[in-house]
């Protein structure tokens, strides 16, 4: 896995994953064992994680590997069709596009987190009642 596209959608799954709980990358080193310095470099595009890491920073976030795999196709499959939308080139994204992208994550993950907290709230309120 090391073509273009594959390189984006695992630098956008380690951008996801550290934006699902709302960490900074200390946080997720303390959790996870994988350094600051490593996170920046996959969620730059610049280093693949290795498995092991990759299966590490999954495992604090409490993201199942089956749950894993279903964010990459999802991943693959958004990025196929913003590509095919926008006529992107192959080229690598440039570095708004990245923070645009990371943004764009980080809104998704919020949103994800206050639906999973409402869902959660209307479970506690009928086990209550």
């Amino acid at each position: 896995m090391t073509d273009k596209h594959d390189r984006e959608v695992i630098r956008l799954t380690v951008t996801l994953l550290r934006a699902l709980p709302n960490w900074d990358r200390e946080t997720l080193f303390r959790q996870s064992g994988v350094y600051p310095s490593q996170v920046s470099g996959y969620e730059s595009g610049k280093v693949l994680p290795r498995r092991k890491n990759l299966s590490r920073i999954s495992t604090a976030v409490k993201v199942r590997p089956h749950l894993l795999a279903h964010i990459q196709s999802f991943l693959a499959e958004l990025l196929t069709a913003w590509k095919d939308e926008h006529g992107a080139s192959s080229s690598s994204p440039s570095e708004g596009e990245v923070h645009w992208g990371a943004e764009i994550l980080g809104q998704e993950a919020a949103r994800a987190r206050a639906e999973i907290a409402l869902l959660v709230k209307r479970r506690l309120d009928r086990e209550s009642t």
